[in-house]
C-alpha cells in the first residue's frame, strides 16, 4: 500500500480548460541491514528515493517491519541548532528528502522526545510507530521510500 498525492495540470483547449489529475504512488521499504543514519540515506537515494518521510500515521502502518526493531527514518536536525521540538523554521528538525520541515506538521514523538539525552541525538529512529532522537553514527536498520507517477491520468 502507498500514500496518493494529488497535483494539478491545467490544460487549455480551445476556451474550455481540461484538468489532469495524476497520483503519485509512495511505497516504503524497511532494509534489514544495520548502518549509520548518514550511510543509510546514502543507500535509500541508491536503491529508492530517500530515506523514510512521513506524513501521517497511516504512512508509518504502511510500513511492514518487526515491531520490536529500530530504524532509522529520513527525519534529522542541525547539530549547531538542535531543538527539542519541530517548527516550521528553517532550522529546526526536517526531512531528509526535502531538506525542509515538515509541511503537513505530522510528529509521532515517544514520551520525552525529542531529548538530545547525552547530546548528539540529531538524528530520529523509529521504534513501534514512535520518533526517539538518537546519535547517527550507530548502526540501525532503517526505512526507505520510492515514490513513482502513476501513469495512468484521471481526467475531470
Amino acid at each position: 500500500s502507498g500514500l496518493a498525492l494529488h497535483y494539478m495540470l491545467l490544460h487549455k483547449a480551445s476556451t474550455c480548460v481540461v484538468h489532469t489529475f495524476h497520483t503519485i504512488i509512495t511505497k516504503f521499504y524497511f532494509v534489514n541491514i544495520g548502518m549509520t543514519w548518514h550511510n543509510a540515506r546514502q543507500y535509500c537515494r541508491d536503491h529508492y528515493t530517500d530515506l523514510a518521510t512521513f506524513r501521517n500515521m497511516d504512512d508509518i502502518d504502511s510500513v511492514t517491519r518487526p515491531s520490536y526493531t529500530y530504524a532509522w527514518i529520513g527525519l534529522f536536525d542541525n547539530p549547531a541548532s538542535w531543538q527539542g521540538v519541530m517548527t516550521n523554521d528553517s532550522t529546526s528538525w526536517r526531512w531528509s528528502a526535502t531538506e525542509a520541515p515538515s509541511s503537513s506538521r505530522y510528529m509521532k514523538w515517544s514520551i520525552g522526545n525529542p531529548s538530545n539525552s547525552g547530546a548528539g541525538e540529531t538524528c530520529v529512529d523509529m521504534y513501534q510507530g514512535q520518533w526517539n532522537d538518537y546519535p547517527c553514527n550507530n548502526a540501525l536498520y532503517f526505512v526507505c521510500f520510492k515514490s513513482k507517477l502513476d501513469p495512468e491520468p484521471s481526467i475531470q
